[in-house]
C-alpha cells in the first residue's frame, strides 16, 4: 500500500519530499495568478523574497527549456575576464543611488581591477555607468572600464559595457551600421561577454567612450574640442553651462567654450535671415543633413533638446559635425484612414531646437528631403541593412541564451530582435511611401468679393508641381482647362497651419493657394455657384506619377 510506502521513506527524504511538492504548488499556484489574477504586483509582493527568487528562477527555467540545446559549447563574440577585490566590489555595489534617482558624480568612482582577454593582462579602472537606474538596479550592471597608460584595448582607452535591453537589444547596433553608411562619427561596437570574477558569462554591447584616443583612431584631431550635456533635463541649446567636454583643445582653456558659444547665438538668434546665412558657418551642412536622416530612419527624437547629443568641432573647417551616440529605434505612427502611411507631421517631432530652426528654411528642409530621397528610394539599402540585423542576430544568440544572469527570457529576446528588424522596414518603407505619394486634397476658401481661392494639402515629401486645372460645372462636366504658370509645391513647413503643440510644423503638409478666377481667362462669365468644382493635376517630380483630385464648392458666393 502508500502508506507502506511511504513509512519506509527516510525521514529527512520525506520532508524534503513534502517541501518540494510544497513548493511546487506554489509556484505553480503563483504562477497561474501571475498570469491571469486581476493584480500580479499584490501576489509578487506577498511571496517572501528567497520563495519569490528561487519562483522566478524556476520559471526562467521553465520558458528557457526550449533552447536546452544551446547551453553547450561556447559562443562566437568575444570573452572577456574582469577581477575585482571583494572590498571593491561591494564598494561598487554599495556606492549606487536609489531605484529612480540620477547616477550624479558622487556614484562614479572607479575601483582598480584586472581585465583579461586572449591571454593578455591589462590594469583597469571600473565602475558602473548609467545614469539611471535601468542599468544598475539588478544583479547585472552597465560597466565602463577605463585602461591604463598606453596599453589599450585595440586602440581603445575606455570602453563601455551596456545592458543590451537599453539599447533595444540589437537595435543600437543596427544604428551605428547605419551612420557609418551615412559618413557620420561612430564610436566602434560590439556584442562581447564578460566573467567578474569568475561568475557566468553575462552579454553585453560594447561601445567605445568618446575620448580623445578614439578621436585619433579614427584619424580625427584629438587636439580639438568635442561636447556633450552635463545633466539629464536640462535645455542644452539655451546655455553653454549645460555642456562639457569629452576631449579638449591644449592650446586653449578648458573653459574655453567659443565655438559652441558661436553656435548658441545664432540658434537662438531671432532673426531669420541672418541664421539662414550663418548656420552652415559652423555646423558642417552633410553632417547635419545625414544626422536627420540617421534619425529619421530609426524613428527616434532621442537625440533632442536635453540629451544624447555629441558634437565634435573639426579644426580642418572650422564646424562641427556629429557623433553618433544613443539613438534608439521606435516606429513611426500610422494613420491609414487619414494619409495612407506614415502622418508626415510626426516625422519632423524633432525634439532638437537646432534641426527645427534649420528646416523651417525650405531650401533646407528641400534638401534634406532629396537627400533622404535618395536612401530610401534604393531598395539595396534596406536589404543590407535587413541582413546586417539577421547575420548579428545569429552570431549573438547563443551567448544570449547562455547569459543566466539577464533579466528576461531567451524568448522575450527572440521576441524583441525580431520586433526591431519589423520596425526597421516598416520605418524604411513608411518614409518611401511619402515620396511615392503624391495624392493630394482641397479646400476652397473665399477670400473676399467674388474672390475664391483652392487650398491644396499634400502629405508627400516629395515635390510636386500643378500640372492643369480644369474648372467644373455643377454637373462635374469640364468648363474650362488652364495650365497654370505655378512654381513647384515644394517641402517647406507650413507653421500657420499646424498646432503649436508640434515641435516642428512639418516637411510633408504643404499648402497652395491660388485664385481660381485668376486661373480662368473669362473669370467674370464664368459663373460659380453650389456644386461647382475644380480638378487639380498634380506631377511628382521624384517619381513622374501623376494624380488628380476634385474640389466641390460648398457654398454660395
Amino acid at each position: 500500500m502508500l502508506s507502506d510506502k511511504l513509512k519506509k521513506i527516510p525521514v529527512r527524504r520525506y520532508f524534503a519530499l513534502v517541501i518540494s511538492v510544497v513548493f511546487l504548488l506554489a509556484v505553480l499556484i503563483a504562477g497561474f495568478l501571475y498570469m491571469n489574477g486581476p493584480d500580479r504586483w499584490k501576489v509578487i509582493s506577498a511571496i517572501p523574497g528567497p520563495i519569490r527568487k528561487a519562483g522566478k528562477m524556476v520559471l526562467r527555467e521553465i520558458n528557457n527549456a526550449p533552447y536546452i540545446l544551446y547551453r553547450f559549447g561556447s559562443s562566437e563574440l568575444p570573452q572577456y575576464s574582469l577581477k575585482i577585490k571583494p572590498v571593491d566590489l561591494n564598494f561598487l555595489n554599495n556606492n549606487l543611488p536609489e531605484i529612480g534617482e540620477e547616477m550624479t558624480d558622487d556614484y562614479q568612482v572607479y575601483v582598480p581591477a584586472k581585465f583579461f582577454f586572449n591571454d593578455e593582462e591589462y590594469d583597469v579602472d571600473v565602475r558602473y555607468r548609467g545614469a539611471t537606474s535601468a542599468h544598475w538596479a539588478y544583479p547585472k550592471k552597465s560597466l565602463r572600464i577605463r585602461f591604463k597608460g598606453d596599453h589599450l584595448l585595440n586602440g581603445m582607452k575606455t570602453i563601455n559595457l551596456i545592458l543590451p535591453e537599453d539599447r533595444g537589444m540589437i537595435a543600437e547596433e543596427l544604428n551605428s551600421y547605419r551612420a557609418r553608411k551615412l559618413g557620420l562619427i561612430v564610436p566602434d561596437s560590439q556584442f562581447v561577454t564578460i566573467s567578474i570574477n569568475g561568475d557566468t558569462p553575462a552579454v553585453y554591447w560594447e561601445v567605445e567612450q568618446t575620448t580623445k584616443e578614439f578621436l585619433e583612431k579614427n584619424e580625427l584631431s584629438g587636439d580639438t574640442n568635442m561636447y556633450s550635456e552635463i545633466y539629464l533635463y536640462k535645455d542644452i541649446f539655451t546655455d553653454i553651462n549645460y555642456w562639457k567636454k569629452y576631449s579638449v583643445n591644449p592650446s586653449r582653456s578648458e573653459n574655453d567654450f567659443t565655438e559652441l558659444a558661436v553656435l548658441l547665438d545664432i540658434l537662438n538668434n531671432p532673426n531669420d535671415e541672418e541664421f539662414d546665412k550663418t548656420i552652415f558657418n559652423i555646423l558642417d551642412e552633410d553632417s547635419f543633413y545625414n544626422w536627420t536622416i540617421w534619425y529619421l530612419l530609426a524613428g527616434s527624437s532621442a537625440q533632442g533638446s536635453q540629451h544624447n547629443v555629441r558634437l565634435y568641432f573639426d579644426p580642418s573647417i572650422g564646424k562641427f559635425k556629429f557623433v553618433a551616440w544613443d539613438l534608439s529605434i521606435s516606429e513611426w505612427y500610422y494613420y491609414p484612414d487619414k494619409y495612407g502611411a506614415v502622418d508626415p507631421r510626426l516625422i519632423e517631432e524633432s525634439d532638437s531646437p537646432l534641426a527645427i530652426r534649420i528646416l523651417r528654411h525650405s531650401e533646407f528642409m528641400a534638401e534634406r528631403n532629396e537627400r533622404l530621397w535618395q536612401y530610401v528610394q534604393n531598395e539595396n539599402n534596406l536589404a543590407d541593412e535587413l541582413k546586417y540585423n539577421d547575420d548579428t542576430y545569429q552570431k549573438i544568440k547563443k551567448a544570449f541564451y547562455q547569459d543566466t544572469i539577464k533579466e528576461y527570457t531567451n524568448k522575450y529576446f527572440d521576441e524583441s530582435v525580431k520586433s526591431i528588424r519589423q520596425i526597421v522596414e516598416n520605418n524604411f518603407t513608411g518614409l518611401r511611401d511619402l515620396f511615392v505619394n503624391d495624392e493630394v486634397s482641397c479646400e476652397f476658401s473665399f477670400a473676399g468679393d467674388e474672390s475664391v481661392s483652392v487650398n491644396l494639402f499634400t502629405a508627400s515629401l516629395a515635390p510636386l508641381k500643378v500640372g492643369k486645372v480644369e474648372l467644373l460645372d455643377k454637373n462635374k462636366n469640364v468648363a474650362q482647362t488652364v495650365y497654370p504658370e505655378m512654381s513647384v509645391i515644394s517641402p517647406v513647413v507650413a507653421n500657420e497651419t499646424l498646432s503649436t503643440d508640434y515641435f516642428i510644423a512639418s516637411g510633408g503638409i504643404y499648402i497652395q493657394y491660388f485664385d481660381i478666377f485668376a486661373l480662368a481667362e473669362n473669370s467674370a462669365k464664368f459663373d460659380v455657384s453650389v456644386g461647382d468644382g475644380v480638378k487639380v493635376y498634380v506631377e511628382n517630380l521624384y517619381t513622374g506619377g501623376e494624380s488628380g483630385t476634385d474640389c466641390v464648392l460648398n457654398n454660395e458666393l
